[in-house]
């Protein structure tokens, strides 16, 4: 299966509010780092890449979609995988190189890759 590449995009408006629905949803999420940066990885089955939006504002990644529900015309008995709108928000460290930034979507997981950012010299004159 062919790896699925999701373009990231970039915003930064100061006043930005999130307003979280009562019916969305957050999928599991976890940050962790490694050597080369951070990583977001979500569990997430039954999307296809253009379901996604990634956005960047002040310090947050914030992930959004909605998954489909399969049957509308059906009387569920059990119901335990959520549809509709969701989202996810982390809070993300200071010192990543957003630019830089990957996002794949492969086996139901969306991994986003964040680098960090290399130290800048200052030459003095």
């Amino acid at each position: 299966m062919d790896k699925l590449k999701t373009p990231i995009i970039f915003i930064r408006m100061a006043d930005l509010q999130l307003r979280q629905k009562p019916h969305v949803w957050q999928p599991p999420t976890d940050l962790f780092e490694t050597e080369a940066g951070y990583t977001v990885r979500i569990e997430i089955a039954g999307m296809k890449e253009e379901d996604f939006s990634i956005q960047y504002n002040h310090d947050t990644l914030v992930i959004a979609g909605q998954r489909p529900q399969l049957n509308d015309k059906c009387a569920y008995h059990r119901m335990e995988i959520p549809v509709g709108e969701f989202l996810s928000q982390v809070e993300l460290p200071h010192d990543i190189d957003i630019q830089a930034a990957t996002a794949e979507y492969e086996r139901g997981f969306l991994t986003i890759k964040l680098p960090r950012k290399k130290p800048v010299s200052i030459k003095i004159k």
